[in-house]
C-alpha cells in the first residue's frame, strides 16, 4: 500500500475520520450518526485489509468502499423503516376503530374483524402485524414464495379497509 505500508490501522482511521464524517453529513444521517460512523470505520477496516496497490491509490479506494457501505446501510435502514411504518399504519387504523367505539379489542372482537379474511390472510395479519415478522420470514415459515405473502397482504388490507369503511 503506497504511503501506508508501515502505518497501523489506528492512524488510518484517524486520517480518514473526516471522510467518514463528511459522508454522514452529506447524506443527512445525523439521527444515527454513531451507528453510521461505526459502519464507516468497519468499511475502512475492510478496505484497509483488502486493498491491493496494483489496483490504484488507497484514498480513492477507501472513499469508494466506505461510501458504498454507508449507502447500503442507509438503503437497508429505509427498507426496514418502510416495512415497519406499514405495520404501524395498519395498527393505527385499527386503533382508530377502538377510539370511535370506545372499546378495546379482545380476542373475540379481533376474530369478528378478521372474519372477512381467508385463512392465509388471517395468518398474514397475525404474523406480520401482531408478531412483527417480515414478508421473507412469513414466506419461509409458511413454505410459500414472498410474492404469495405480498398477495395475502394486499387482499387482507383491501378487505379490512372495506370493513372499516362499513363500520
Amino acid at each position: 500500500m503506497a504511503g501506508y505500508q508501515n502505518n497501523e490501522f489506528e492512524e488510518i482511521a484517524e486520517a480518514f475520520s473526516p471522510l467518514i464524517k463528511k459522508l454522514i453529513i452529506t447524506y443527512h444521517i445525523l439521527d444515527e450518526y454513531d451507528e453510521m460512523y461505526q459502519i464507516g470505520l468497519i468499511a475502512l477496516w475492510e478496505a484497509f485489509r483488502s486493498f491491493r496497490p496494483e489496483k490504484g491509490c488507497f484514498p480513492a479506494y477507501a472513499k469508494a468502499y466506505v461510501k458504498g457501505h454507508i449507502l447500503t446501510a442507509l438503503k437497508n435502514r429505509r427498507k426496514y423503516d418502510s416495512r415497519y411504518e406499514y405495520g404501524t399504519l395498519l395498527l393505527e387504523e385499527r386503533s382508530l376503530l377502538i377510539q370511535t367505539t370506545d372499546q378495546y379489542f379482545e380476542a373475540d372482537d379481533l376474530n369478528e374483524w378478521l372474519a372477512c379474511l381467508s385463512v392465509r390472510e388471517k395468518e398474514w395479519v397475525l404474523m406480520a402485524v401482531i408478531q412483527g415478522k417480515t414478508t421473507q420470514e412469513i414466506a419461509v415459515e409458511c413454505d410459500v414464495s414472498p410474492h404469495t405473502v405480498r398477495s395475502w397482504k394486499k387482499t387482507a388490507v383491501k378487505k379490512l379497509k372495506q370493513r372499516m369503511s362499513i363500520a
